[in-house]
């Protein structure tokens, strides 16, 4: 199994897609790997950028996470820019590599000030599901394991009110990425709006 891990700092700085790596290895003997095509501050556009690189290296699973950065108010990328962005990284992904499993996340919660600069960061998530959806995609979303921790365990798992701690991270990530994987394809569902 080939993953491509596509994202942010989330991605780029984070220990889950070697964590990843390392358990679908013991699960398939062996028989995995996970790329990172990832930069701390990516945004959608700069992952469409990307697109050729994945496409050469012919993954079988795609996992994308880049809405985050997209709704930072500096960015000043507009939500339909967006969606419109996603919508063609998807679309590019799915022409080339028809059997590929294209699957949107949901990382973690954003609090404080790195919340206060994405106050519409759910409609950008919503408008990233939407459009993976609309190209075949399947979504991933973790925030029930963050949500499942007491306030004080939450904070400690994310200081910085954005980057979890890597043992945090990987105790979410981990079982339910390999929960996903092993499953068949599901289609996304539609997002709320928040």
């Amino acid at each position: 199994m080939r993953i491509v891990a596509l994202g942010t700092s989330l991605t780029a700085q984070a220990t889950w897609p070697s964590a990843l790596e390392l358990a679908l290895n013991v699960r398939l003997a062996g028989a995995a790997s996970v790329m990172r095509i990832a930069r701390a501050g990516a945004t959608s556009a700069w992952g469409r950028q990307q697109v050729d690189a994945i496409i050469a290296l012919r993954p079988d699973v795609v996992l994308i996470e880049l809405h985050a950065n997209d709704a930072a108010l500096h960015r000043r990328v507009s939500v339909a820019r967006s969606h419109a962005t996603l919508d063609a990284i998807a679309e590019a992904l799915r022409k080339a590599l028809p059997g590929t499993r294209l699957i949107g996340m949901t990382m973690n919660p954003v609090r404080g000030p790195r919340r206060w600069v994405r106050p519409w960061l759910g409609r950008y998530l919503h408008a990233h599901r939407q459009a993976l959806g609309q190209q075949g995609g399947e979504w991933l979303d973790f925030s029930p394991g963050w949500a499942a921790l007491p306030r004080t365990q939450l904070r400690a798992a994310i200081p910085d009110g954005l980057h979890p701690v890597p043992a945090a991270a990987n105790a979410i990530l981990i079982p339910a990425l390999l929960d996903r994987l092993a499953a068949p394809r599901e289609a996304a569902s539609p997002a709320r709006r928040p």
